[in-house]
């Protein structure tokens, strides 16, 4: 499978569920046993930890993955928590005139533990007007 190359737009102040529906071909991709990781980097390759890691979620409203039906392909992913996004650095901390613009990754493992990169691109941060 082809990675994807998509931007995610992230709202600090108020995140929003993304659904990705994975096809092999024209049926959906069949994702039983598998799970799902997504790191987020200043750039690619930076080094050390990832400034946020999001996994599997534990329930449909967790931060992470959530697979309810795996024979239909579809994948939500739970948006980061406020308190998640608002440890990401913001545009000022890494470079005056810069949007809040990251890197991530997303890779599907298979049951024997084999990544495959699924889709990558960058993270759009927008700070919004209404705090919570």
């Amino acid at each position: 499978m082809q990675p994807a190359v998509e931007s995610l737009l992230w709202y600090r102040n108020a995140p929003e569920q993304s659904t990705f529906i994975l096809k092999d071909g024209d049926n959906p991709y069949d994702l039983t046993g598998r799970t799902l990781r997504l790191d987020v980097r200043l750039y690619p390759g930076a080094a050390g930890a990832p400034l946020l890691t999001l996994g599997m979620a534990g329930a449909a409203t967790e931060p992470g993955f959530w697979i309810e039906a795996p024979i239909t392909g579809t994948i939500y992913l739970n948006p980061p928590s406020l308190a998640q996004l608002a440890a990401l650095p913001v545009a000022g901390e890494i470079m005056a005139g810069l949007l809040d613009t990251l890197v991530y990754d997303i890779l599907l493992i298979a049951p024997d533990g084999v990544p495959e990169l699924l889709m990558e691109g960058n993270i759009i941060l927008k700070s919004g007007v209404t705090r919570i």
